[in-house]
């Protein structure tokens, strides 16, 4: 029974970190598509001037 518990834990702890990871892996994404947005806006404005 004890093992089963350890065993079922042990695989939601996996999955929480899989999550956590996936959800930095996101966020690290959007932050990198923000800044590369605003450059883009930033030379189009400039190529406007």
């Amino acid at each position: 029974m004890s093992a089963y518990i350890r065993d079922v834990l042990r695989s939601e702890i996996g999955r929480r970190k899989q999550r956590s990871l996936l959800m930095y892996l996101v966020f690290w994404a959007y932050g990198e598509i923000i800044i590369l947005v605003k450059k883009k806006l930033c030379v189009i404005r400039g190529g406007v001037k």
